[in-house]
């Protein structure tokens, strides 16, 4: 049989959810990385995708939700629009990461620091600092 899902949203800091089995018995899932846990968006140019796949995996493994690069080859026509959704990441993020290898930072990726510096945002990179 299989197992329900109740969300229990009792607390609005927590996100927690309950499991529920065919004997009615409550599990619940602790959150014990909810203090330690960033929210960090990769900003960086699409040549890079496979160091913008290791940093994802590094900083999930160290108990972040990472924001990564969700279209790395696109036509021109989605320019526009993937832009602004890198926008509405930096914008729900605690932090960005800079993939700027071998020193390089193109005109959009400048754009985003520039837009998060202008949000307060905590800017880190992968090779110094800007």
């Amino acid at each position: 049989m299989p197992k329900e899902i109740e969300y229990n949203n009792s607390d609005p800091t927590k996100e927690t959810f309950i499991v529920v089995d065919k004997k009615r018995e409550k599990f619940e899932k602790s959150d014990l990385l909810a203090d330690k846990m960033k929210i960090i968006t990769l900003c960086g140019s699409t040549r890079f995708e496979k160091t913008f796949n290791e940093l994802e995996k590094q900083l999930t493994l160290d108990g972040n939700i990472v924001l990564s690069c969700g279209v790395f080859e696109a036509d021109e026509k989605y320019k526009e629009m993937l832009n602004k959704i890198n926008k509405y990441k930096i914008d729900i993020s605690d932090e960005i990461f800079v993939i700027n290898v071998d020193g390089y930072i193109g005109k959009s990726t400048l754009n985003e620091i520039v837009y998060a510096k202008s949000k307060n945002k905590t800017i880190r990179y992968l090779e110094g600092e800007e």
